[in-house]
């Protein structure tokens, strides 16, 4: 099987491509190898047959492109002809050194298979004319700087004919199902998405196999600071309707607290996500009342329980990432209008929920619902926040400080997708220098997910603990405690959302097709080889 930890390594990496200067260093070092190692009667002759090919194929996939509606910008389409040169070249050395130098005529056939699958997964309009018509029109050029040899137009014009063909098969093989999901129709998708920056292109086929469901979205006012908690996860592609949810939360709310929520809940469009952070709550008061702890071997949960309704921060002692809205289901049991919050605090790679896990945390529920909270008679509260962006955290850093009758607490939010354990505990220690019981969570926001080939999944770290510890400095020296209203308001909301089937067929889509996609795709392209010398050896 494919390793998944190298597919997740390269997965933001897999689309991208040199700048311009340097491509053409590349092109002009491969013509002068190529004409240095095929210059059997004349490098200059061999140097000019690869320049003019170079070049007719650009200009042709530039024409076709704009034709079919290619994803690819200009430099793409310039490294692509690149690439395709660079193909006809080993052809060439392969006529040439191992075979009969007539026969580079055909090599530009070589590359018609994955010409076709290229411009198959990269156009809005593709046709299987498309990159026969290139081809014959290549093919004039390649005459031109050939040796003479009988019958060359039809050896290539039978051999793109044997390659395009290939790549029909291929095609037909990929538009297999997996559950209810046409692969083909999703890769292509999912790749013109993201060499166009439409999201549209592929929140249309996702909303196909989406599922309408409805959840509970929580607004807590304190003062002036509004915290928003949907039951909707944010993700997980970079700007695909659920990724947009946290950045489009606070544009319009203070906070954005991870409710319990997985995978299956993100979001299928930008249409969805505006549904969720439009809800009008209907809003109630809360008094304040003395916040606690409960912990056992892996988690930890903090309790703030207001009259009205009990905030529980889920924080993992060693590692945390999507607690499931069950836990939710498990807190009514025991406490009156809960909202559970997943920390998203403790990064570590690949962590999935136990049972043992859910175990814990139904144990530590009900032990933190048996004891009697102290009552608040001054509550005090202060909220500051501030704009900062790294390569892990998305753009802002907020903190929401109380004061429950001088016992001082804080929700520190960093609008991150997760955080390594040692920047939270040491962050933790600066609260603790200011007497302040920090809660350290981050939103799990996907924005940044794949947005640039050179930024991942990527947790806030040490790296950023310089500046979110001056920010915190900073709230403290302005920190200016006053006695501020509590008020509590929950909405439901339907929404279409990605739901778990679909991670399922996904899942089912890369384990069917994933690596016998790739090893055929090799396989087809070594074989378009094979059957261009083989058919043109015969007919020439």
């Amino acid at each position: 099987m494919i390793d998944q930890n190298i597919l997740e390594k390269f997965y933001s990496k897999i689309f991208s491509v040199p700048k311009k200067r340097v491509s053409v260093a590349i092109g002009i070092t491969s013509i002068v190898l190529a004409s240095y190692l095929n210059g059997i009667s004349g490098k200059s002759f061999f140097a000019m047959r690869y320049f003019f090919i170079g070049l007719a194929l650009l200009a042709l996939l530039l024409f076709f492109g704009r034709l079919l509606g290619s994803g690819f910008n200009s430099r793409r389409i310039f490294f692509f002809a690149l690439f395709m040169l660079v193909l006809i070249e080993i052809a060439d050395v392969i006529a040439i050194h191992l075979l009969s130098p007539e026969l580079i005529v055909v090599s530009p056939s070589a590359i018609a298979f994955i010409l076709s699958v290229a411009l198959y997964f990269t156009s809005e309009r593709f046709s299987y004319l498309a990159p026969l018509l290139i081809l014959a029109l290549l093919y004039p050029v390649d005459y031109l700087f050939s040796f003479s040899a009988p019958h060359r137009g039809l050896a290539y014009a039978l051999s793109s004919l044997a390659g395009v063909s290939l790549s029909y098969l291929f095609v037909s093989f990929m538009s297999g199902k997996a559950g209810r999901i046409v692969v083909s129709d999703i890769l292509r998708d999912f790749v013109l998405y993201w060499l166009k920056g439409e999201p549209g292109i592929f929140e249309r086929r996702i909303k196909m196999y989406s599922e309408v469901r409805e959840g509970k979205v929580f607004v807590i006012r304190v003062g002036d600071a509004t915290l928003i908690a949907p039951e909707f996860h944010p993700g997980p592609f970079r700007d695909i309707g659920g990724a947009k949810l946290v950045e489009r939360a606070l544009g319009r709310f203070s906070m954005f607290l991870h409710a319990a929520s997985t995978h299956a809940t993100n979001p299928s469009t930008g249409e969805d996500v505006e549904a969720i952070i439009r809800v009008t709550p209907e809003f109630e008061g809360a008094r304040a009342r003395k916040p606690y702890s409960v912990e056992g071997k892996r988690f930890r949960l903090k309790i703030y329980p207001f009259t009205t309704f009990t905030l529980i921060i889920i924080h993992g002692k060693e590692s945390i990432d999507d607690i499931p809205s069950e836990v939710r289901d498990i807190a009514e049991r025991f406490f009156a209008n809960p909202i559970v919050v997943d920390g998203h605090n403790a990064y570590a790679e690949r962590y999935e929920l136990t049972p043992e896990d859910m175990t814990e945390i139904y144990m530590l529920m009900e032990k933190a619902s048996q004891i009697s909270p102290d009552e608040c008679g001054r509550f005090e509260a202060y909220f500051t926040s501030a704009d900062y962006e790294s390569q892990s955290i998305c753009g802002k850093l907020a903190l929401l400080l109380m004061s429950f009758e001088g016992e001082r607490h804080g929700i520190l939010m960093v609008d991150a997708n997760n955080m390594d354990i040692e920047l939270r505990e040491y962050l933790e220690r600066v609260g603790k220098k200011y007497g302040v019981e920090l809660d350290i969570i981050t939103t799990d926001n996907h924005s940044k997910t794949g947005v640039s080939p050179k930024i991942g999944y990527k947790p806030a770290g040490m790296v950023d603990a310089e500046a979110i510890e001056s920010f915190l400095e900073r709230a403290m020296a302005n920190a200016k405690l006053s006695e501020v209203e509590v008020e509590f308001g929950v909405a439901s909301v339907r929404v279409t959302v990605m739901g778990e089937r679909f991670f399922k067929d996904v899942d089912a889509a890369f384990k069917n097709y994933g690596e016998r996609a790739m090893y055929l795709f090799i396989l087809f392209s070594a074989l378009n080889y094979a059957l261009t010398f083989a058919l043109s050896s015969v007919i020439i």
